[in-house]
């Protein structure tokens, strides 16, 4: 097995960058989730935009350029906007699904930009540079640092997978790849105990080039799944709905059987969510291997 492609995307929900390395540190790949709109909300004072919502799914047309000091965020018929990569503003408390997280205001022009784009009163912020936020795990210990993704720091998908939802949903590669937002796509998992589409959910510890990745959980896939990723629409129910139907082939019972009733109203679950417990570079063409290999449905809930 081995690391065919690489990616990060520096503002949630936004684009991502197909890249030949990957600086894995303590809270995930450099520059990953560094970047994130909120918005305000009746319940909470600030909270975050995503492709779940509505106004969020203008995120699926921003395209993102690193250079030396700065990142470019840049819609396909909007403005732009350059942010710091070295954040220095002021702090806010905002809302990440259900915990309270620590970031940095990015001035004005930033949170201008922003809310242009969602059509809302919004701020762009970013985690601040020295990690603060934990992943909110009991599963495992010393939770490690995470940036502003939803779950584990790195998510790792085969390019079996890839081409099992290509198969099954008649879209190509690069929008399947869009879809799922991994982070590190392993090609030939059929070496692996666990083989072919769908391997990963049963990998636990894995290491490549120093890097040592500890299973955390399956990917539960929420509506951005759904989502063109060219435009930004949201599929029509129906095509949602036959969607969501082709891929349930993707749930694991306790036994890895498919389409077990008993877990089927869980939701999809394609990929695994990572946690880095050893640093360093991850480049494509790295050999992949699978350490340890486990059932992870007991926390898939």
């Amino acid at each position: 097995m081995h690391v065919s492609r690489l990616f990060r995307y520096p503002l949630k929900s936004a684009r991502g960058l197909s890249e030949g390395t990957l600086e894995i540190r303590s809270n995930g790949p450099e520059l990953d989730r560094r970047y994130m709109v909120v918005m305000r909300d009746r319940s909470v004072a600030w909270r975050f935009v995503s492709q779940r919502d509505e106004c969020g799914r203008a995120l699926a047309r921003v395209h993102c350029e690193v250079h030396d000091d700065c990142v470019l965020l840049d819609h396909i018929d909007g403005p732009y906007v350059f942010v710091p990569r070295a954040p220095d503003g002021s702090p806010l408390t905002v809302k990440l699904h259900r915990q309270d997280v620590e970031v940095v205001e990015l001035g004005d022009d930033a949170s201008r930009w922003a809310s242009c784009l969602i059509g809302k009163e919004a701020k762009l912020v970013a985690a601040p540079s020295e990690p603060t936020r934990r992943l909110p795990t009991t599963t495992l210990p010393n939770p490690p640092h995470v940036g502003l993704s939803d779950g584990a720091s790195l998510l790792v998908v085969t390019a079996e997978t890839v081409r099992e939802i290509m198969r099954r949903s008649d879209l190509d590669e690069e929008e399947v790849i869009r879809r799922l937002r991994p982070n590190v796509v392993v090609e030939n998992a059929g070496d692996a105990k666990h083989s072919g589409a769908f391997a990963e959910d049963f990998w636990s510890v894995c290491r490549s080039n120093g890097v040592c990745a500890q299973g955390y959980k399956p990917c539960r896939r929420c509506p951005t799944i759904c989502v063109d990723q060219r435009t930004g629409h949201l599929s029509p129910v129906h095509a949602r709905d036959n969607l969501l139907a082709l891929l349930r082939g993707s749930d694991r019972d306790k036994n890895g059987s498919f389409q077990n009733p008993d877990i089927s109203h869980r939701g999809v679950f394609i990929g695994m969510n990572f946690a880095a417990r050893d640093f360093g570079t991850l480049r494509v063409g790295n050999p992949w291997r699978v350490i340890t290999t486990w059932n992870p449905w007991q926390i898939a809930k």
